[in-house]
């Protein structure tokens, strides 16, 4: 009997796939716009699913063990980056030079106090 993670695996491996398809061109930018940082984010999103999936559900990790995440766990920094590159650019112009790639994050700084001041427009 196929178990259940090969059954789910089956489909999220060939949507994973055909999204990386869709989003191969920008697989390897490094400097670009916003919509090439998010589609380098989905294409490696989706490799590190789809290679994870192959890996261990149809392969079992090859023997290797757990010391073998490391290659899954590099792409997933490469898609941390991309992601937050990309959310960073979207930070207005006037405010972008407060916050860097590891701050963006937290934009804006005081949301309650903009919001309480909206209020008052």
């Amino acid at each position: 009997m196929i178990e259940w993670n090969v059954l789910l695996g089956i489909p999220a491996l060939v949507l994973g796939i055909i999204l990386m398809w869709a989003f191969r061109r920008y697989m390897f930018v490094l400097r670009g716009s916003i919509t090439q940082h998010l589609g380098a984010a989905l294409f490696w999103v989706n490799a590190r699913s789809s290679g994870r999936s192959i890996w261990w559900d149809f392969f079992y990790g090859f023997d290797m063990g757990n010391s073998s995440n490391w290659i899954w766990n590099l792409i997933g920094l490469y898609v941390s980056y991309h992601s937050m590159k990309a959310l960073h650019m979207l930070i207005p112009a006037r405010d972008r030079a407060s916050y860097n790639i590891f701050t963006a994050a937290f934009y804006p700084y005081r949301l309650w106090r903009r919001l309480d001041d909206n209020d008052h427009d």
